[in-house]
């Protein structure tokens, strides 16, 4: 089995399976891209959004640890909670 992916940045090819496994657990079997009805995901990346006390403020308040999907067709990003997935 491979192991969980880092906290932030590109997943290793070994670990799409993982990803693939996260979201299976919670019911997502079948993902169409939204943008272009295609199911053509890749590019599954870790990242995080920095949320902050106000727009346009550089003081941060917490984040949001995502797992990011992108269509291989159309470019769109799919972003998923972490802590949904992890739990």
């Amino acid at each position: 089995m491979a192991k969980a992916p880092e906290p932030h940045g590109p997943i290793e090819p070994g670990q799409t399976d993982h990803f693939r496994g996260l979201l299976q657990r919670r019911g997502v079997n079948d993902l169409a891209c939204p943008a272009c009805g295609q199911n053509t995901w890749g590019g599954f990346v870790n990242a995080a959004i920095n949320i902050t006390d106000a727009p346009g403020s550089n003081r941060g308040v917490g984040t949001i640890r995502t797992l990011a999907a992108v269509c291989a067709q159309c470019g769109y990003v799919a972003m998923f909670d972490r802590e949904v997935l992890d739990g």
